[in-house]
């Protein structure tokens, strides 16, 4: 039986912003076994059961932590994520706990929680490899005690996934940034990276460089295997001074390989075997996820199960050894979110369990890709998402800019829009410039242009939908988070009349003083010079709405969360404190446990029935204007 029942009544507003009722759905390397996070009679707990037999192998409680994710080493332990605050010399830092539990003992530790001088987090990601008949985790930990060197001189630890015994495999100098281990438990690869964008690709443990190069605004990675476990795959820097990187091959010796793909960052995704490491595909995102596989019996497995479904969006989430099983993840105009088990042998899908399971198919409101220009000639792309069963004529309009800014936005289901929709608005989210997935011109576009062109991009969009019609250009609201939070306060203090109110989570307010927190933390990086091109170095008080609260003229509503490491709790008080000391119409929420991402559900439906009856109230969705 699936996870949670058909809806039948209308849901409540707040039920859009519950967490999903099933998430984290992963199958184990060889397909036999399955791990999904749902809710149950006495919270979220971590089911595991048995694919064949259905019978449940283990069913663990997460009420009261905040879980961030699982991960499988063989078919018989599993690695769990717990979110946590540090709070050192770099203020607060948000970082990952990682449990460990044996699934034929039933017995479970922490991989850093017992001596040794090292913080219980891990820092980056966890390799998991079989050697002589063992599961071993390979981990980078923090030293405790003195923080003054937590992310610098890291050292990488073997921990025996039994006896939680702990090894320090290699060492670390102050510039190395990470490990890659193979599924044999050797190190095939390390980097390293400095302050000033010098960057670096090592074979092994000790071996010699095997590409580097200097970038000012982004830095390398090490992405996995290639086609063979001869060669490494190395995301770097297109060039110097781009925001785009390129995925290359290269061998773990000298000399390089061809290109696998060049595109922007968030466009390329990459399939690898759960069980060798190997590159196997790709998945090229565009407005919809795009599948190849270089196997073609792989290709004809996945693509067989994909036909199965029309009309919706369809994902890969987890494949078993040779994609017998595969959990594919489906959403669209009429589903707001389905887990799936695809059998091959049967040629059968169920249903795993839907991620809203209060929110009928007919409360989804249809989503779709649109462009316009801009006043300059631009083309923008947006998504734009209708409320259901409403006639697409007059209708009130939420502006919702996404985060990043170099992000972009994509067909599908969002719980924010959708509460939006089934109040009767249309949603726009515009991919404004700056944004990716629309090659590096088109990020450069955005350069020095906060507050400026990035900002009529989106007001550019309420004219155009007023002129087809479809939405009345005199009644809309902006609202977003982060960027799209500093969005919705420019769109009231640096525009006028056009918003009749904003709703911020996590704004930046203030970008001389968010500059000078990130120059604090990471020192002069190329994180800040990257800043420094993208907002323009001479012009952040100029374009920050903290400058600007006295012109606000809309009322504003702010969220924020007090355990915000990215954008700390003071941009937002000090923007409500500057809007309350010009008598300006505005709220501050403030959640006591909450982080940047908006990871409780208490926050989200707090957000969501809030913001919607904000909006209500200064936009009513009924035809008084």
């Amino acid at each position: 039986m699936a996870i949670g029942s058909a809806a039948t009544a209308a849901p409540a507003i707040e039920d859009y912003g519950r967490l999903p009722a099933i998430t984290d759905v992963s199958l184990s390397p060889s397909g036999d076994r399955l791990a999904l996070v749902a809710n149950s009679a006495d919270g979220r707990r971590l089911f595991v059961k048995s694919v064949a037999t259905g019978d449940f192998l283990l069913s663990l409680p997460l009420t009261g932590i905040r879980f961030a994710g699982v991960q499988w080493a063989g078919d018989d332990h599993l690695i769990l994520y717990t979110g946590i605050t540090l709070d050192g010399w770099m203020g607060l830092t948000q970082a990952n706990r990682a449990s460990v539990v044996n699934l034929a003992t039933r017995k479970g530790f922490d991989l850093f929680g017992k001596g040794g001088n090292v913080i219980n987090a891990v820092l980056g990601v966890v390799h998991t490899a079989k050697v002589d008949g063992t599961w071993y985790a390979y981990a980078t930990g923090l030293p405790s005690g003195d923080c003054s060197g937590c992310f610098g001189n890291p050292l990488l630890y073997r921990v025996n996934l039994d006896t939680g015994e702990r090894t320090v495999v290699a060492r670390g100098n102050d510039i190395t940034q990470g490990w890659f281990v193979g599924p044999d438990g050797l190190i095939a690869a390390r980097l390293e990276e400095d302050k000033e964008g010098d960057w670096r690709v090592l074979a092994g443990k000790d071996g010699a460089a095997i590409t580097s190069g200097h970038s000012k605004y982004t830095g390398a990675a090490i992405v996995g295997f290639g086609r063979t476990s001869n060669t490494i795959l190395i995301e770097e820097p297109v060039s110097e001074t781009a925001f785009t990187n390129r995925i290359e091959e290269w061998p773990l010796s000298a000399g390089g390989m061809p290109v696998v793909q060049t595109l922007p960052d968030d466009e390329l995704w990459l399939e690898h075997d759960r069980m060798t490491g190997l590159l196997i595909g790709q998945r090229l995102e565009g407005d919809t996820p795009v599948y190849s596989f270089f196997d073609p019996a792989t290709a004809a497995r996945f693509n067989g199960a994909k036909n199965a479904f029309q009309g919706v969006n369809v994902r890969l989430v987890s494949a078993g050894e040779g994609f017998g099983h595969m959990v594919v993840y489906t959403d669209g105009d009429d589903d707001s979110g389905t887990y799936w088990l695809v059998d091959i042998a049967s040629g059968k899908a169920s249903v795993l369990g839907e991620e809203y399971p209060t929110i009928n198919s007919a409360d989804v409101g249809s989503t779709k890709m649109i462009e316009y220009k801009s006043a300059d000639g631009l083309t923008i792309h947006a998504v734009l998402t209708l409320p259901p069963g409403r006639e697409e004529k007059n209708l009130p309009l939420i502006v919702m800019p996404h985060g990043g800014p170099i992000a972009r936005d994509r067909p599908g289901f969002d719980w924010w829009v959708q509460a939006f929709a089934a109040r009767g608005y249309a949603v726009l989210q515009p991919n404004f410039r700056g944004s990716d997935g629309y090659g590096e011109d088109f990020i450069a576009a955005g350069f020095g242009q906060w507050g400026r062109k990035m900002q009529t991009d989106l007001s550019d969009g309420i004219a155009y939908l007023g002129a087809l019609g479809i939405a009345d250009p005199k009644r809309a609201c902006i609202v977003g988070a982060s960027y799209g939070g500093y969005a919705a306060l420019a769109g009231v203090t640096m525009q006028h009349g056009v918003y009749r109110c904003a709703v911020a989570y996590a704004p930046v307010t203030d970008l001389a003083e968010l500059t000078h927190y990130d120059a604090a933390r990471y020192g002069q990086s190329t994180e800040l010079a990257d800043w420094d091109r993208y907002i323009g170095a001479s012009s952040k008080s100029a374009i920050s709405p903290v400058t600007h609260a006295g012109d606000a003229d809309a009322p504003i509503l702010i969220f924020q969360g007090r355990n915000d490491d990215t954008v700390p709790a003071s941009q937002s008080t000090e923007m409500d404190g500057r809007l309350h000391g010009a008598s300006k119409n505005s709220t501050l929420v403030l959640f006591d446990d909450e982080t940047h991402n908006m990871i409780l559900e208490s926050t989200r439906t707090a957000v969501v029935k809030q913001s919607v009856d904000f909006v209500e109230k200064y936009n009513p969705s009924d035809a008084v204007k």
